[in-house]
C-alpha cells in the first residue's frame, strides 16, 4: 500500500514555533504537541513565526491557536512574540468595540458572557453587506452563532471564548469557529447525573440531540441539534472537537467520522472546538431546518425591526449605515445589505440621504443605478423611495443612473449586431 506523508503545519526549534499553514484543523494539534515540547525544555519566552507564505487562514486553525497561546499566558505564565504579519490577531484577540461600526469577519475574537447576542447581531450585518445570500440563511446563521457561544459561557466553566467569521464570495462559503479551553463537553456532562456517556465522542454525539444538556436551568439542550440540522439541511460541514474526542459530518454526503486521540491542554482544561461551514450557493430555506419537537421555529429579526417605522416600511439611513459614500466598495457593501433587507423582509424600504453631504458619481451609479437595472423600473418604484437628498446630490444621481442606462443599452446593441 502507498504511504500518505504528513502534512506539517507547525514546527518548532528551541523556543521558536513556525506557523507553516493556518488552513487546516490538524495544525491546531500539532501546534499543542510543539509548544508543549518546547515548554518542557525549559522556555517561558516563546516566539512565534508567521511565514509569508501562510496566506490562507481560516477558522479552524487560527481560532483554536489563538485560544491555545492565550491559555499558555494565562495559565503557566508563558510570555510569547510573533514574527511576521498577525492578520488575524492570532496574538492578541480582544473583544468587539460596539461603540464603532467596524467589521468583524476575518479576526479572531474574544466574548464574554454579555456580549453573544450582540456578536452575532454584528457578524450578520457584516455579512449581509458582503454578499447577497437565499431567504432565511442569515436568520439561522445568527441563532447558530448565538446559541453555540452561549453554550461557552454556560457550560465551559470558562469567562470567555474564542470566534471567528470568515466569508468566501468566490466559493460561496461561509466559515466560522469557536473555541474555549473550558471543561469540555464530557467533563460538563459527568458533573451531573442526567447523561452518562462513557468517552468524549459519546459526549459530543450525545450533545447534538434534541433537548440534552447537561444542566437544564442553563438551557434547553437545543443549541448544538439546531445547529446540526441546520448544517443538514444547507449541506454543509460540521465538526465538533471536545478533550480527546472529534466529530466531523459532511451535510452534503451526510458521511460522519469519529476520532478519540486529540491532544488536549489538560484534563480539567479539556477544551471545545465548534467549526462549520455553509454553502450560499444553495438555494435551502434554514428557517425550514430549525424544528423542536415538530414545531417550525419563528424568527424574531430585531435588526430589521429597529428600521421599520409606523407603516411598516424600512428606514434605511445611509448616513448611519453605509461606509462611507465616495466609493464603489461603500456602495457595493450598501447594495448587498438592500437587497439582503427586501428579500428578508418583503418590505418597501426608503433610503434616507438625510445628513449626507455629498455622493460621489461611481457610489450613485454603483448602488441606485445597479438596483435600478436589478429590478427594473416599476418594481424598484413600489420597492424603493429615495428621500432627503440635496439638489446637488439628485443631479449626480440623475447623471450617473442615465449613463449607466445608456451604457448597458448600447452594450446590448452591440452584443445582439454580433450574433
Amino acid at each position: 500500500m502507498r504511504s500518505v506523508a504528513k502534512i506539517i503545519n507547525v514546527t518548532s526549534y528551541e523556543n521558536v514555533i513556525t506557523l507553516m499553514r493556518l488552513d487546516h484543523p490538524r495544525g491546531v494539534s500539532q501546534f499543542i504537541n510543539e509548544i508543549q515540547k518546547v515548554i518542557k525544555n525549559g522556555y517561558n519566552n516563546i516566539k512565534i513565526i508567521l511565514k509569508s507564505t501562510t496566506t490562507k487562514i481560516f477558522p479552524n486553525a487560527a481560532v483554536p491557536i489563538a485560544g491555545v497561546i492565550d491559555y499558555y499566558r494565562q495559565f503557566n505564565g508563558v510570555n510569547f512574540s510573533i514574527e511576521g504579519r498577525d492578520v488575524c490577531n492570532i496574538l492578541t484577540p480582544t473583544n468587539y468595540d460596539f461603540s464603532i461600526s467596524n467589521r468583524i469577519l476575518g479576526k479572531v475574537i474574544t466574548f464574554d458572557k454579555n456580549d453573544a447576542n450582540r456578536l452575532s447581531s454584528v457578524f450578520i450585518s457584516d455579512l449581509r453587506k458582503s454578499d447577497e445570500f437565499p431567504v432565511g440563511l442569515l436568520n439561522a446563521l445568527e441563532w447558530s452563532i448565538n446559541e453555540v457561544m452561549d453554550n461557552v459561557i454556560q457550560h465551559s466553566n470558562s469567562e470567555y471564548g474564542f470566534v471567528m467569521g470568515q466569508i468566501h464570495p468566490k466559493t460561496k462559503y461561509i466559515a466560522f469557529t469557536i473555541y474555549d479551553y473550558g471543561q469540555g463537553i464530557f467533563n460538563s456532562f459527568r458533573q451531573t447525573n442526567i447523561h452518562n456517556p462513557r468517552s468524549a465522542v459519546d459526549a459530543i454525539t450525545l450533545a447534538i440531540k434534541e433537548e440534552v444538556t447537561s444542566d437544564h436551568t442553563k438551557g434547553q439542550g437545543n443549541g448544538l441539534f439546531g445547529l446540526h440540522s441546520i448544517i443538514s439541511h444547507g449541506k454543509g460541514a460540521l465538526t465538533i472537537t471536545s478533550d480527546v474526542g472529534s466529530f466531523m459530518y459532511n451535510g452534503e454526503t451526510n458521511y460522519t467520522k469519529t476520532f478519540d486521540k486529540i491532544p488536549i491542554l489538560s484534563k480539567c482544561n479539556a477544551a471545545t472546538i465548534v467549526d462549520f461551514k455553509l454553502n450560499y450557493s444553495n438555494d435551502v430555506s434554514l428557517g425550514d431546518a430549525l424544528a423542536f419537537r415538530g414545531k417550525k421555529y419563528n424568527f424574531v429579526n430585531i435588526d430589521i425591526e429597529k428600521l421599520e417605522d409606523e407603516r411598516g416600511n424600512l428606514i434605511y439611513s445611509i448616513s448611519n449605515t453605509s461606509e462611507g459614500t465616495g466609493t464603489r466598495e461603500a456602495a457595493k457593501r450598501t447594495f448587498n445589505e438592500i437587497i439582503n433587507l427586501i428579500n428578508e423582509s418583503k418590505k418597501n424600504i426608503i433610503l434616507d440621504f438625510s445628513q449626507v453631504t455629498i455622493i460621489s458619481s461611481s457610489y450613485a451609479d454603483q448602488l441606485i443605478a445597479q438596483l435600478l437595472l436589478r429590478f427594473g423600473l416599476f418594481r424598484f418604484n413600489k420597492l424603493i423611495r429615495l428621500s432627503g437628498m440635496n439638489e446637488t446630490q439628485e443631479q449626480i444621481l440623475q447623471r450617473s443612473v442615465i449613463q449607466r442606462l445608456v451604457r448597458e443599452y448600447t452594450e446590448g446593441e452591440q452584443d445582439e449586431s454580433k450574433e
